[in-house]
């Protein structure tokens, strides 16, 4: 009979993700399933094909959410930093189709350089257990969770970041998140 360790750890981490937590996914932790979304230009963006080149941080959020647009700034001082080790990363909106004008405005008037995907549906959201935003989920490249995170207080961008370091195999932190330029809740 096969031992239950597995799908109980399972459960752990998805119940760390309810209570507004993070956690820290094991070696049994589901691959996430595939989704396409389309990108602002509208070109669709497959999870799985991204995967192939790289680690993906995936941040889900919302023009209405005020924790949301505070973390940005920080995760868009990882994407310049990081990139080029081979992170991938995604702010997926779930705002409805009326407010993605609202969206494409907000991020260009920012000019951040992660890739802005609309999930009007929730489908991708769902896929990946999010409850509220915002909703950080780090993969590995096989797909697995390596880190889940649930809201946003001002410092949990550096957990974050210790967590795409780890990811990523650097020996140490260099803290590129520490005060973005601009406050980015405009």
């Amino acid at each position: 009979m096969p031992s239950l360790a597995p799908r109980i750890a399972a459960v752990f981490v998805l119940a760390g993700l309810a209570v507004g937590g993070f956690a820290v996914a094991d070696d049994e932790s589901p691959v996430v399933g595939d989704f396409r979304l389309k990108n602002l230009e509208g070109k669709n963006v497959s999870l799985h094909d991204t995967l192939k080149e790289g680690p993906v941080l995936v941040s889900f959020w919302a023009t209405w959410c005020k924790p949301c647009l505070q973390e940005m700034p920080h995760i868009d001082e990882m994407t310049k930093h990081y990139q080029d080790q081979g992170l991938n990363v995604f702010l997926i909106t779930i705002d409805q189709p009326r407010n993605h004008n609202r969206v494409r405005s907000y991020v260009r008037s920012h000019k951040y350089n992660f890739e802005v995907l609309l999930d009007p549906n929730q489908d991708a959201f769902r896929k990946l257990h999010g409850q509220s935003v915002p909703y950080v989920v780090l993969l590995e490249q096989s797909g697995k969770p390596s880190y889940v995170k649930m809201g946003y207080r001002p410092g949990d961008e550096k957990d974050l970041e210790k967590a795409v370091v780890a990811l990523l195999g650097e020996v140490e932190s260099s803290e590129v998140v520490k005060e973005p330029e601009s406050g980015g809740t405009n």
